[in-house]
């Protein structure tokens, strides 16, 4: 696709060079048409070499996010609850280890 923006460019710069040197405006007019339907051009092709539409990629979006039907669990929900071990988190637990502080430790 760049490089038929780059020749519409080229096509573009062509007629306006030519506009001027031969005192014609009508070229000049079809210079500012052709540019100013070239952005439209590449949406429409960005739009068109899509492999999935748009609101069949909406429809998978919102599938995505919405929680597992067949379990009944929020996935959102899951990554967000409390660590998963049993036991609370605790300012005393030296990290990585597991283990208790010295100052947990019996006398």
């Amino acid at each position: 696709m760049l490089a038929a923006q780059l020749f519409g460019t080229t096509g573009v710069g062509i007629l306006v060079l030519l506009a001027v040197a031969q005192d014609q405006s009508a070229l000049l007019h079809v210079a500012l048409v052709l540019a100013l339907l070239a952005p439209l051009a590449l949406i429409a092709f960005i739009r068109l070499s899509e492999d999935v539409p748009l609101p069949e990629r909406a429809k998978l979006l919102k599938k995505e996010a919405a929680p597992d039907q067949a379990s009944g669990v929020d996935k959102a929900a899951l990554s967000e609850s409390a660590p998963l071990s049993n036991q609370a988190p605790s300012a005393e637990r030296t990290p990585f280890s597991g283990q208790a502080s010295p100052s947990e430790q019996a006398p």
